[in-house]
C-alpha cells in the first residue's frame, strides 16, 4: 500500500499476526527506505515480529534503532500513561506522544508512526475510549508530516455494533482489511443452520466477497438452485450499500422451514432504496428493479438507531432438480 495522496490514517483490520507483520513491514520499509523515521508504540509480539521482518527485508535494523530512526514504545505502558480516570486525556497525550513525534519529525521529512492502543482499548470494551483517542490521534495529523497507521484485530469487530465500526472507519482516510470479518452463525453444523452472518466494510472488493459468502452459504445448505439469483440480489444490495450508505454492512442469509431464503443487509444509513426511472443504456440504477424482479417479497426495516435493514425474500426451489442445481 502506498501513502501517496490523501491517505494519511490507515485502518488495519488484520485477520492473523502474520497478516499484520507482512503489511506492517512493508509501510515501515518503505519510509525506512525514504528517510523516513518510525515511531513504533505496539505489543510486544508484534513489535518483535516487524523487527525480524525488516532485518530479513535487508534493512540495518540495529543501526536504525541506534540512530533513532526507529523508535519503539510499549503499547501497553504508553496507552497507561494517556489515560486520566480511565479515560484518555488530551492534556497527556500531548505530553507523552507529541514530543516522540517531534524528535522523530526531526530525523526526515516525514514520520510513519504505527499504534495500537486503540485496539487494546477496544478490546478491553471501552468503545467511547477508543474513538476518543482516535480523535486526538487525529489532531496530530494536523501536521502534515506524519503518516498514522492504526491496527485492530478482526476478529475483535466481528461481533461489534455497526455504529461503533463506521464511526472507527470514519476517523480514518484508508482501511485495509480482509473481504468480509469473523463469521457467526446460530448452529456449529451447517445442516442445522438456519442463518449466518458475515460484517463487511465499505471496501470495493466488498460486493465480490457478498456474492462468494451467499453463494457458499447456500451451496452448503444444499439449495444450490437459488445461488444464481440470491447472489444478484445480493451484489446489487451490497453496492447500493456502498454507494449510498458508504458504510460498513453485516449481512445475514436465513432458511425457512419451507426452504424460503432471506438475505438482508444492515447498514448505518436511513436512507430507502427506491426504485427509479431508467434508460435502456444506462449502466447503474437497475438494482431495485433487479431485487424487484428477482425477490418474492422485498423492503426495508429503519432501525431506532438511524440505520435499516434491506432484505429481499427468494421462494423456495420448486423440484428436487433445481434444490441441488447450480448455474455453469
Amino acid at each position: 500500500m502506498s501513502t501517496a495522496g490523501a491517505v494519511r490514517h490507515v485502518a488495519s483490520f488484520y485477520p492473523t499476526d502474520v497478516k499484520l507483520v507482512v503489511d506492517l513491514a512493508r509501510f515501515v520499509g518503505e519510509g525506512l527506505r525514504r528517510g523516513e523515521p518510525a515511531v513504533l508504540i505496539a505489543t510486544p509480539r508484534h513489535l518483535d515480529g516487524l523487527i525480524h521482518a525488516l532485518d530479513a527485508d535487508g534493512l540495518p535494523v540495529a543501526a536504525l534503532l541506534r540512530d533513532r530512526m526507529i523508535t519503539t514504545l510499549d503499547a501497553a505502558d504508553t496507552l497507561s500513561e494517556l489515560l486520566v480516570g480511565g479515560v484518555p486525556d488530551h492534556e497527556r497525550f500531548h505530553s507523552v506522544i507529541a514530543p516522540v513525534l517531534a524528535a522523530a519529525a526531526g530525523r526526515g521529512p516525514r514520520v510513519r508512526a504505527f499504534g495500537e492502543m486503540v485496539d487494546l482499548l477496544w478490546q478491553a470494551g471501552d468503545i467511547s475510549g477508543t474513538l476518543a483517542l482516535e480523535g486526538l490521534w487525529n489532531e496530530a495529523l494536523s501536521d502534515d508530516r506524519l503518516v498514522l497507521w492504526c491496527a485492530y484485530r478482526a476478529s475483535s469487530l466481528a461481533e461489534s455494533e455497526l455504529a461503533d465500526v463506521a464511526s472507527v472507519c470514519a476517523h480514518h482516510s484508508d482501511v485495509v482489511a480482509p473481504p468480509a470479518l469473523t463469521q457467526t452463525s446460530t448452529q456449529a453444523g451447517a445442516a442445522e443452520q438456519t442463518e449466518r452472518a458475515q460484517l463487511f466494510l465499505p471496501t470495493p472488493v466488498a460486493p465480490r466477497a457478498v456474492r462468494s459468502f451467499v453463494k457458499d452459504t447456500l451451496t452448503s445448505w444444499g439449495l444450490g438452485g437459488l445461488v444464481h439469483d440470491a447472489t444478484l440480489v445480493a451484489s446489487e444490495l451490497a453496492s447500493n450499500a456502498l454507494l449510498h450508505a458508504s458504510s460498513p454492512f453485516r449481512v445475514f442469509v436465513r432458511r425457512s422451514k419451507e426452504g424460503d431464503v432471506t438475505v438482508a443487509f444492515h447498514d448505518t444509513s436511513g436512507n430507502v432504496p427506491r426504485r427509479r426511472p431508467h434508460h435502456e443504456a444506462a449502466l447503474n440504477g437497475r438494482g431495485v428493479a433487479i431485487v424487484d424482479t428477482l425477490a418474492c417479497h422485498w423492503g426495508t426495516d429503519l432501525r431506532p438507531d438511524g440505520g435499516k435493514v434491506v432484505w429481499a425474500t427468494l421462494a423456495a426451489p420448486t423440484s428436487a432438480a433445481e434444490v441441488s442445481a447450480e448455474p455453469s
